[in-house]
């Protein structure tokens, strides 16, 4: 399930086994897209990604480990925390 606002999206996904795993996310880089920071449950992972590029790109990031202490859902949330200077409009690709 997705769930969208002006600067947020977030996504339940269901970890069917507690365990330590390398996440990963697969992006659209373009011309105008914002930068953005990703939480689990509330907790950063990672750093902010910048998808500003110059052409389109598909590229997938590598956000580290996480620990999933429960099977369940989670709550994956990427906001916008910027954009490149020159970008007047920008997206979130995610």
């Amino acid at each position: 399930m997705r769930q969208r606002s002006a600067t947020t999206v977030t996504y339940t996904v269901n970890v069917a086994t507690a365990g330590t795993y390398d996440v990963k996310v697969s992006v659209k880089k373009f011309p105008a897209r914002a930068v953005w920071q990703m939480t689990v449950n509330g907790t950063g992972l990672g750093s902010g990604v910048d998808e500003y590029f110059n052409t389109d790109a598909y590229v997938v990031i590598d956000m580290g480990n996480f620990t999933f202490g429960t099977a369940g859902n989670y709550s994956f949330k990427f906001t916008v925390i910027g954009k490149k200077f020159q970008q007047h409009r920008v997206r979130n690709g995610v």
